[in-house]
């Protein structure tokens, strides 16, 4: 029979193996809208412009995570690879996340395994948005206001207000989580009534703490707003005008609610504050979720945003009180059973979403985009002088755009605030004086019902635009490309992208599954 510590080593080396194979295969991840970000970087240093595009048209905020924008000036200003250097910040990321968990749930690490051991996990942390800063920092903002610290949530509350909209919440509920104070605890749970607690509170609450904790969050959270009204003209990311028509979904809410179950077990260390902040920040966010439009959605990432801090968070806590070291449950314990079994079927849900066919995508898209995206991005800026091209179209708003140098219009609306508030009109499109057109296109034809791009190509043949090529990304996605000029050097592009990219997904990924991941790591 095996004793405990042979158990342990042989959960520890398999958990250790799926966190390898994850690195190895997610890893080289790249997602097109972590670029539409790093364009800012690239177009202060190259133009001296904060925008979207090269110039002062169309000023638009087309980020939500400005500290992953400020970073992405690094690479730009030192001329080193940019998706290189994320994949550094990546690393350097889960190597702090690591190092800060051990410590705080004193070297219990089957569950950092189990976390790192889910492929949702990887390829958020190395996909280049703001993702896994996000669910870290809300971690540690949970930890630290468990602990009570004023000065650590403070600080930690204001990068998350960089980090990602959501966050904004804490401006709000942060102030009364620190200024109501349970000096009575036993008296607090012997009153059953709603209203003798709500009294409780009420007489125990610090105005003046209140205060200071708004100002401390309101005051830079304020600044972030009125620098962005005054510059871009809105104070709010674009995508949130493009995101938020959404019609509620209470599918949607109860999926995302029963992420939060794990909190619940708080009740038995009678951290009733807590569990409030928690409800109340959460169910904002699941909120807004449930009526938005939740585009670029892979390997669950809204989901991801709720599942991993609640996991972390409630491992950590639990793990010091409820559960023995090293996740070692004793099953007399009923709390302990409860944990174990809402931890175990959260971590099954998501591991399953993450490691389902829909993945094949993730792991086969940036390779995939490499030849399509970004080399037609390449290509325009190495031919826009000869055939003044000035401004092309696509409603991929990311890779293409960063490496073409040039104006680009996203008729999706997230690069461009005029398409966002005043929908895409031909004056508009004259406006931009776009050269080039590239449609989200199938190789049957264009996606007319997508994005206006029916007007936009009703408006190209009226302004004598000629079809030239096809650039294939999937079987099923294509760039169908129209100009103003024939445009010999894309036709080329064309062949070696069909060349490339048009096989089947399972085949394609045979042929790069053995390729170290960090060959990927280039723009």
């Amino acid at each position: 029979m095996m004793n405990k510590k042979n158990a342990i080593f042989v959960v520890t080396f398999f958990l250790g193996c799926l966190c390898t194979i994850n690195f190895w295969v997610y890893s080289r991840l790249t997602v097109d809208d972590a670029f539409i970000t790093w364009r800012y970087g690239k177009n202060l240093v190259d133009a001296g412009i904060w925008n979207y595009n090269p110039n002062f048209y169309d000023l638009t905020q087309a980020y939500t995570n400005p500290i992953i924008a400020i970073i992405s000036i690094i690479p730009a200003f030192i001329g080193i690879d940019t998706v290189f250097f994320f994949k550094a910040i990546s690393i350097l990321s889960v190597v702090i996340f690591c190092i800060w968990y051990l410590k705080e749930s004193r070297g219990s690490w089957i569950p950092l395994l189990i976390i790192l051991s889910i492929p949702a996990t990887v390829i958020h942390a190395f996909a280049g948005l703001e993702t896994f800063i996000y669910v870290l920092l809300v971690s540690v903002l949970i930890i630290e206001l468990d602990k009570n610290s004023w000065g650590s949530s403070i600080l930690c509350a204001v990068l998350l207000f960089m980090t990602r909209p959501e966050s904004w919440l804490l401006v709000v509920i942060m102030p009364f989580y620190f200024s109501i104070h349970l000096k009575n605890l036993a008296e607090f749970k012997e009153n059953i009534s709603i209203y003798s607690k709500l009294n409780i509170l009420a007489r125990e609450f610090d105005l003046s703490l209140f205060f200071k904790t708004f100002c401390a969050l309101a005051l830079p959270l304020g600044a972030y707003l009125i620098v962005h009204k005054l510059y871009f003209g809105y104070a709010l990311p674009n995508t949130y005008y493009v995101k938020s028509g959404g019609v509620f979904s209470m599918a949607v809410f109860m999926k995302f609610n029963f992420f939060l179950l794990p909190i619940f077990l708080l009740y038995f260390q009678n951290k009733y504050k807590l569990i409030l902040f928690l409800i109340i920040f959460f169910e904002g966010i699941i909120y807004n979720y449930s009526k938005s439009i939740l585009l670029m959605d892979y390997s669950s990432r809204f989901i991801f945003h709720v599942f991993f801090p609640i996991y972390i968070s409630m491992s950590i806590i639990l793990t010091k009180k409820i559960l023995p070291k090293f996740f070692s449950i004793n099953f007399s314990k009923l709390t302990s059973k409860i944990t174990f079994n809402i931890i175990l079927i959260g971590f099954l849900m998501v591991f399953i979403r993450g490691i389902g066919v829909r993945n094949i995508i993730p792991i086969t898209y940036y390779p995939r985009a490499l030849d399509a995206h970004a080399s037609f991005g390449k290509l325009l800026k190495n031919i826009s002088h000869k055939y003044a091209i000035h401004t092309f179209m696509l409603g991929d708003a990311g890779m293409a755009a960063f490496h073409s140098g040039i104006n680009a219009f996203d008729n999706a609306g997230l690069g461009s605030s005029k398409a966002a508030h005043n929908g895409i009109s031909e004056k508009l499109l004259d406006n931009y004086g776009i050269d080039l057109i590239a449609y989200q296109s199938r190789p049957d034809g264009i996606r007319l019902s997508d994005y206006n791009q029916d007007l936009v190509h009703r408006w190209a043949v009226s302004k004598n635009f000629q079809y030239i090529c096809e650039v294939y990304f999937l079987d099923d996605y294509t760039l169908k490309l129209y100009s103003r000029r024939d445009i010999p050097e894309l036709y080329d592009l064309c062949l070696i992208s069909k060349e490339k990219n048009d096989r089947p997904d399972i085949e394609y990924l045979r042929n790069i599954i053995f390729v170290p991941p960090w060959q990927y790591w280039r723009e």
